[in-house]
């Protein structure tokens, strides 16, 4: 009997509802899990629950904005890959999320073959 594989499950966090839509079909046309949360709030109080193998997130929106998010997340964590998604990837606060343990920064708007490379690299199995 074959073995079946799992597929990982990425975790995007943005506050805009039009591209936490387009992002999760990108994934989910990979054939990957897609968990979506409009902020950093409902990300982290559903976090202990739906641990995600990958989070994809944006480094600015309001409340706990990205450096609150990696900064938690590294607390408890540090193995879980972070994607962070920017206008701005020359700013403070993403160099700050860098310093924290981002995986890396891509720049918005971001083109899906370029987010399917990415975490294709690294899950290079699935």
């Amino acid at each position: 009997m074959p073995e079946t594989k799992l597929q990982p499950t990425i975790a995007i966090v943005d506050d805009d509802e039009s591209i936490l839509d387009s992002l999760k079909m990108v994934l989910e046309d990979q054939e990957w899990n897609a968990q979506t949360y409009i902020s950093g709030e409902s990300f982290l109080a559903d976090f202990e629950q739906h641990v995600p193998d990958c989070i994809i997130l944006d480094s600015h929106f309001p409340g706990k904005n990205g450096a609150d998010v990696v900064r938690f997340i590294k607390t408890i964590n540090k193995s879980i890959p972070i994607i962070v998604l920017t206008a701005y990837p020359k700013s403070q606060e993403t160099n700050e999320i860098m310093e924290l343990g981002a995986t890396e920064v891509l720049a918005k708007p971001i083109k899906a073959e370029v987010l399917i490379d990415h975490v294709q690299r690294i899950f290079p199995s699935t």
